[in-house]
């Protein structure tokens, strides 16, 4: 099975600097060549969170890229280890203390997937017109959605929906899910940070990728998130499975 795989990051209108990472190990190919794929968010409003996304992306690459086959346990260790490489830099300059991120990741093989994910930045896949959200976030508005307190809807708006329980960076937050994909041809995975989510429901990020073809989903997303306001840093990775040739 082939894929391709676009990515854009956008500082939006009202940050002075853009706190996001992404990195795709490839944005074309056959999927065993193990392609992955990254998205970390900085902490909005601390000292640095450029430079955690930054880190936690590189160590994180390093991972993956050495080891090959997808495998559960290794996506783990490139979670730990990139939570460790931001501890060791902020031993090393006290100006990094307060800095932390947020990471998700997508790793492809044949036939399947894993995502992992610390905080709440996302991982969505698109299957048969629906939009299905892979990863939980790590948040305290998801906790009241476990809890049954209050709706996914009213999570959208809650006064502490930016509070994340699951930090890269932070001693006692750390903490990595991940899940596994069986994965089909025509499989769209998003993964983005929450400049996206903020601004679009996934109702509507879901009618935008129904009526766009992959190739300008990112201009597309990008744009009506701009539109809607772009409060934060915007984000996000989109990669789309395909038959064995490339369209033409």
């Amino acid at each position: 099975m082939k894929f391709k795989a676009w990515g854009v990051t956008d500082k939006g209108y009202y940050r002075s600097n853009n706190e996001d990472a992404i990195h795709l190990s490839h944005e074309e190919g056959d999927l065993n060549l193990f392609p992955f794929f990254i998205v970390a968010d900085g902490l909005g409003g601390h000292a640095f969170g450029e430079v955690a996304s930054r880190l936690a992306v590189e160590r994180a690459s390093e991972i993956l890229f050495k080891s090959g086959s997808p495998d559960h346990e290794v996506l783990k260790s490139a979670f730990r280890e990139a939570h460790q490489g931001i501890l060791k830099a902020k031993e090393e300059n006290p100006d990094y203390q307060e800095m932390g991120t947020t990471m998700t990741a997508l790793w492809l093989k044949e036939n399947y997937a894993l995502v992992g994910n610390c905080g709440d930045s996302r991982a969505y896949l698109f299957r048969n017109s629906h939009l299905l959200q892979i990863s939980k976030d790590h948040s305290y508005v998801q906790e009241l959605i476990d809890r049954r307190l209050i709706t996914a809807r009213e999570a959208r708006f809650h006064p502490y929906r930016n509070i994340v329980t699951g930090v890269l960076g932070l001693e006692g937050s750390f903490r990595t899910d991940v899940f596994p994909v069986e994965t089909r041809e025509g499989d769209l995975f998003l993964l983005t940070t929450d400049g996206l989510t903020e601004e679009l429901s996934d109702e509507e990020i879901e009618k935008i990728i129904a009526t766009h073809p992959p190739e300008n989903l990112i201009y597309e997303l990008l744009s009506q998130a701009l539109d809607r306001g772009g409060q934060d840093n915007i984000s996000f990775i989109v990669v789309n499975l395909l038959t064995d040739q490339f369209p033409s």
